[in-house]
């Protein structure tokens, strides 16, 4: 499913326009990734996760992790391109997760209608789930996508899974609602 990975950069990078597991160890800790401005993005933390490199071409700021399995799960958190018109309000959430579900599809995929919600005390997105049905070798067959706001700042995330490696990804799922930047 990195054709959809590949669809999902390519909403970031075009600047898309908004109007406007439980793991072998349960959670243990926080993990601070530095941001290119000083500050640090802050995430609950399983202690079998690995941090990794961001995908070649993500802007500064590309946060990514792995389940024990890289090749079970990966997760990665993109800021997206400043944008005077987005508020972070409901409306463009929606916007972006129709425009995301698009180029899910138009990749391939098969995506779940329905817009699932992310609520935590500093963040709150929306994000579908998609599936490709016969994804290549090396490539991922689910993935949880959609736009978040931290604080008052927009990022893209995405979670890639393949059979054995979905209670990583629920996990990553679930440790969003605690992402905050400090």
């Amino acid at each position: 499913m990195l054709s959809m990975r590949s669809a999902i950069c390519g909403v970031i990078l075009c600047g898309v326009t908004a109007v406007g597991i439980a793991a072998d160890k349960p959670a243990s800790a926080e993990k601070r990734f530095t941001l290119p401005s000083g500050e640090a993005l802050v995430i609950r933390w399983n202690a079998s996760w690995a941090e990794m490199a961001a995908p070649p071409g993500a802007p500064d700021g590309a946060v990514a992790f792995s389940g024990p399995d890289a090749s079970k799960m990966r997760a990665t958190l993109v800021p997206m391109p400043p944008n005077p018109n987005f508020t972070g309000d409901i409306g463009n959430l929606r916007i972006l997760t129709r425009n995301l579900v698009r180029a899910l599809e138009e990749s391939g995929g098969e995506v779940q209608s329905e817009q699932l919600s992310i609520d935590g005390p500093n963040v709150r997105g929306l994000y579908v789930k998609g599936f490709d049905k016969a994804p290549k070798p090396g490539e991922f067959a689910f993935i949880y996508a959609g736009p978040l706001v931290i604080g008052s700042r927009p990022y893209i995330f995405e979670i890639l899974w393949n059979t054995g490696g979905e209670a990583a990804a629920n996990s990553a799922l679930a440790a969003l609602k605690t992402v905050r930047i400090q």
